[in-house]
């Protein structure tokens, strides 16, 4: 399982399209477990109740996004194309160390849902109840998908989607719908599938193999978890913070707003895992076809986000409102400006992408250390300003100033590269 810390394994081919579509299933299905949890806290909670579900799942993107790093980026990133023989060690020793992170991460949450109390509290200690066996299953499926297991991946997941039916039935039913009920529901249903990854892989998380993993791949592991707090950590400490200073009432007008486009975060995440796959495939193949891979992706995600965008905008507002719920009309503007910080974000993606696939983590991290303060100072200054409206147009000038930073290291990264060989 030992590799050099300077050198990932690429893989020696391109992966079947059968495998891609798979994967991208896999991020569907994964996506839609998020997606139906908000679509359901939007209809059923009051907004100060919504609120403290965004505080909550800012938490558990949080929790998820270090791990994710920790674990699943890593894996892909050191041992892509790795052979089959490795990856019952390597699952052992990845979800392992989810594992581990994630009775951390509960300890944590729960005291600080204990301390707080208030309407957020509850919903805290509910979620560290269930973050072990939510982290470990997303280890899981990033294992199946290294080791180019895409479809076992994605029944992993369809069974927590299917399992979440009978899960929100009861809170809906019993007419018990709060926060942390429907956060119960929704960890319950994901840790029960658990089984079923032992029962495919036939291994069981081992910690003294996490503990070795982390070491082998301390200093990746540093920059990437490093870059996941600063980055995407930033977007929900911007949650607590708005939540704080201006009302549960404004982070639950933005959790509405964010639902509403969750489904191209959904192409986005499965695209992302397909795209650095690729990327790190390429590494050392010159730049010009790294470059021109990475703009491909960022292009077509802006499409996507372009897309999706328009056909919220243009259908009923009540066909919408009868999914998203009452509350609609009221996002609907902010919706269309978070519209243009998607477009942006995809076109960032690009270069992230391309950061990754050159293993270049110092300049990847350097990248969300510049652009993390940008999105805090704008976002917050735009609540200042505009409220919710303005926390819109903070994302967006956020995502321009962002995506230049990645793209400019990216293209640094390169020539850099180049000029090596």
């Amino acid at each position: 399982m030992s590799v050099s810390a300077d050198q990932a394994i690429p893989g020696e081919e391109v992966r079947p399209g059968r495998q891609r579509l798979f994967t991208l299933l896999d991020q569907g299905l994964s996506s839609v477990t998020n997606f139906a949890l908000s679509l359901v806290a939007a209809r059923e909670l009051a907004p100060a109740e919504l609120g403290a579900f965004a505080v909550a799942v800012a938490t558990y993107l949080i929790m998820l996004g270090l791990v994710r790093a920790a674990c699943g980026e890593t894996l892909l990133v050191r041992h892509a194309g790795a052979p089959a023989g490795d990856w019952p060690v390597l699952t052992r020793a990845v979800t392992g160390l989810a594992a581990a992170g994630g009775c951390l991460a509960a300890v944590l949450v729960a005291g600080v849902g204990l301390a707080i109390g208030g309407r957020v509290g509850p919903a805290l200690v509910v979620l560290a109840l269930t973050l072990p066996g939510l982290l470990v299953q997303d280890a899981w499926r990033y294992c199946l998908l290294g080791a180019g297991r895409a479809g076992a991946a994605s029944a992993l997941d369809g069974v927590w989607v299917v399992l979440l039916v009978p899960a929100f039935a009861l809170p809906l039913v019993t007419d018990r719908v709060s926060a942390a009920s429907l956060l119960l529901a929704w960890g319950v249903a994901g840790a029960a599938s658990l089984p079923l990854a032992v029962l495919l892989d036939r291994v069981r998380p081992d910690v003294v193999l996490g503990w070795r993993f982390l070491r082998e791949n301390s200093q990746l592991i540093r920059r990437y978890c490093l870059e996941s707090l600063t980055g995407f950590g930033a977007y929900q400490v911007l949650v607590y913070g708005l939540a704080a200073q201006f009302g549960l009432a404004l982070a639950g007008a933005l959790r509405l707003a964010l639902t509403a486009l969750s489904p191209v975060n959904v192409l986005f995440q499965g695209a992302y895992t397909i795209a650095t796959v690729r990327s790190v495939q390429l590494r050392g193949r010159g730049a010009g076809q790294h470059l021109r891979w990475s703009v491909t992706v960022g292009a077509t995600l802006a499409g996507v986000a372009v897309l999706w965008t328009s056909v919220l905008l243009l259908l009923p507002t009540g066909a919408v409102s009868a999914v998203l719920g009452p509350e609609w009309p009221e996002v609907r503007g902010i919706v269309a400006v978070l519209g243009l910080w998607l477009v942006a974000i995809g076109v960032q993606s690009g270069a992230a992408t391309g950061l990754h696939g050159l293993v270049d983590s110092g300049r990847s991290l350097a990248a969300q250390l510049m652009s993390a303060p940008a999105l805090l100072v704008l976002a917050w200054t735009g609540a200042a300003l505009a409220g919710v409206q303005g926390v819109a147009v903070g994302y967006v000038a956020a995502g321009l100033v962002s995506g230049t930073i990645w793209w400019s290291l990216y293209r640094r990264s390169l020539q850099l590269g180049a000029a090596a060989a």
